[in-house]
């Protein structure tokens, strides 16, 4: 489940750079995604 989320938060934080985003605001957005998501598998 870790490394799904993991995944997840990597492809939602190169998609946000794609978008445009700085790489800090990537960060967070991916780290913030990363959490929920681990939450929503557990």
């Amino acid at each position: 489940m870790i490394v799904v989320a993991l995944l997840a938060a990597a492809d939602s934080g190169k998609l946000a750079r794609m978008d445009g985003a700085t790489y800090p605001a990537a960060l967070t957005f991916a780290a913030t995604l990363a959490s929920a998501f681990r939450a929503l598998l557990t």
